[in-house]
């Protein structure tokens, strides 16, 4: 029921309840009523998936992926981004995300935002696809990073036997030294005592 619909004098005459298909069949009926001609691609649009987007110094963001438009670029919308990102209403087709679609507040015109170039991995891919891409790229990444801290504890450990294999040779370099040296402080008061007796 649109509880906020207001039905005219003809339709309260016929008994039209208002619910939307018993309005549309009065007017289909009639040939009265409030039908309106809307142009094809705010049609399509409107039967798109809607979603919200991010805006970010780097491009419009949805799901990884980074977007931008002439109108986006024209309104300096990256630039004021830097400050602080927001949100947008997007549409988007799911069976292929090269593109998403917003609508300026100001004039109601649709803009299409197209993928960064050095986003190709995702063009002309469905919503499946590009959710595969990015779980795998997901994975990839936690076993090149657990790979990499192996190794940085491997490098951690070469650098401990190591400190540890000169602070030995460092410790026995002293003993020698030390023993040396009071053998060197031994002769010479053997010789100091020599010389006294005769």
């Amino acid at each position: 029921v649109l509880s906020e619909y207001e039905l005219d004098e003809s339709m309260l005459e016929a008994g039209i309840e208002k619910i939307p298909r018993q309005i549309w069949e009065f007017g289909l009926k009639s040939q009265k009523g409030n039908l309106r001609t809307l142009p094809e691609d705010v049609i399509k649009l409107h039967l798109l998936p809607v979603d919200s987007a991010l805006v970010t110094a780097r491009g419009v963001k949805y799901k990884k992926m980074l977007y931008a438009s002439e109108n986006s670029l024209k309104n300096n919308w990256f630039q004021k981004a830097r400050s602080k990102s927001w949100k947008i209403k997007i549409w988007y087709d799911p069976r292929n995300l090269s593109e998403i679609y917003t609508v300026n507040e100001e004039d109601q015109s649709i803009h299409k935002l197209h993928l960064l170039e050095h986003l190709t991995k995702y063009e002309d891919k469905g919503i499946d696809e590009i959710k595969s891409i990015i779980d795998y790229e997901k994975v990839t990444d936690s076993q090149s990073k657990e790979k990499e801290l192996k190794e940085k504890m491997k490098l951690f450990d070469d650098i401990e036997r190591i400190v540890e294999e000169g602070r030995g040779k460092t410790k026995r370099s002293q003993d020698e030294s030390i023993s040396k040296t009071r053998k060197l402080m031994g002769i010479k008061e053997n010789k100091r005592k020599e010389r006294d007796l005769h």
